[in-house]
């Protein structure tokens, strides 16, 4: 990165190591070629930074100057790691961190810890300890490598949130035994497929749809043609939300219920064209920086309003509906659209960005209440071919 506010720009990196130290391991002193960085991901070590000494504890982090020589040595029973990048850099930035100790925040900890995992990717441990990484033989570092480097982590995150739900249920089984071994196999399977599928999807959404969103909003918000945010806008909030797993669901319970009388197409169009118009409402705000409250509140009253005037069917469907249209895949692409949109326009993230998935949580408690509408006026035109509605749940028992 190169301007006026941080003038900096990394010109290579020959060196990145990532590396776990015994208790009482130690490296002698080494002369720096280029500039350091140093962070501990865990356990303290001693840093020497000339004829200086210093603490590190986990979290910390420090730069090397070009010439300077460094040591390290670890500090109590807790086996240290730390991450080291060599890189050669042009630009006054770097003189504010010279002498400096910094702590890292847990956001920033997160970005180090991965670029910890890309340095064992790309280089081999040095042959000695304190020595320079060996760089590994050429390799193609595309999407592919980094969603492998992201998988471990994502299957430990979900392993341990689903290990609960699975200890609840093995408790229950074994003091209750109220389930049949071909139920246990169903849901053994069920937990299986639900596990892949959550890793699946954290990766392709951390490492590939958000990053693409962000991308796609900072680009088309720093042209000329700024104004593109509105109709590209819509397009993607009018065929994203048919990727929605939940809303897929929802659309069939309803045509089940119905008996075919609001079909999958119509929901899927009314919802299609309320989570659009939201989205366009969306990136006015981030063009314009127009306050929510213009938007919700009277959003929620056209809702309220309309409530008394369709079958309540129609009112329950509405506002179900809004839950489901702002489930994963559309909070994690639109939400980074907006944040990237507005981080090149120039504008405020935290007032403008954010509010992009309450505006879609809105649209369909006003679009299927006037699907509603039209099919009230539609009955009365046509009373012979009026089809009554069911106002009450129906429940479906499961056959033993």
């Amino acid at each position: 990165m190169l301007n006026d506010t941080f003038p900096l720009r990394v010109e290579a990196i020959p060196a990145a190591h990532a590396s776990e130290w015994r208790a009482d391991d130690s490296f002698p002193p080494s002369e720096t070629q280029a500039w350091q960085l140093v962070f501990v991901r865990s356990g303290t070590i001693e840093e020497r930074c000339d004829a200086r000494h210093v603490l590190l504890r986990a979290g910390g982090l420090l730069f090397h100057q070009p010439g300077e020589v460094f040591a390290m040595t670890t500090v109590g029973e807790v086996p240290p790691e730390t991450l080291r990048i060599d890189f050669y850099c042009t630009g006054a930035a770097m003189d504010r961190f010279r002498g400096a100790m910094l702590h890292t925040e847990p956001a920033e900890q997160h970005d180090l810890n991965w670029l910890a995992n890309a340095a064992n990717e790309l280089f081999d441990a040095a042959p000695v300890p304190g020595g320079r990484p060996v760089l590994k033989e050429e390799l193609p570092f595309g999407a592919m490598q980094q969603f492998i480097i992201v998988l471990p982590q994502y299957t430990e995150e979900v392993l341990i949130s689903i290990l609960p739900v699975m200890a609840v249920f093995i408790l229950f089984q074994l003091f209750t035994r109220a389930y049949r071994r071909h139920q246990l196999l169903r849901m053994s399977m069920g937990f299986v497929y639900t596990i892949i599928g959550l890793i699946l999807f954290l990766t392709g959404v951390n490492v590939g749809f958000a990053p693409v969103g962000n991308l796609l909003g900072s680009s088309l918000g720093t042209g000329e043609l700024k104004w593109t945010l509105i109709p590209i806008g819509i397009l993607v909030g009018y065929f994203i939300v048919k990727a929605e797993p939940a809303v897929q669901v929802l659309n069939n319970q309803v045509e089940d219920i119905t008996g075919g009388t609001i079909s999958h197409g119509m929901m899927n169009s009314a919802l299609s064209i309320g989570v659009a118009a939201a989205v366009a409402l969306a990136m006015i705000r981030v063009l314009t920086g127009l306050n929510i409250y213009w938007i919700l509140i009277p959003g929620y009253a056209a809702a309220l309003i309309l409530s008394r005037f369709v079958p309540q069917i129609f009112v329950g469907i509405a506002y179900d509906s809004g839950g489901v249209a702002s489930g994963p895949m559309t909070s994690t692409f639109l939400l980074p659209l907006a944040m990237g949109a507005c981080t090149g326009v120039g504008g405020n993230v935290v007032t403008d960005a954010f509010g992009v998935v309450a505006l879609v949580a809105l649209s369909p408690l006003i679009t299927i209440q006037i699907m509603g509408l039209i099919y009230v006026h539609k009955s009365a035109k046509a009373p012979q071919n009026k089809q009554a509605l069911p106002d009450d749940i129906i429940e479906f028992e499961e056959d033993e």
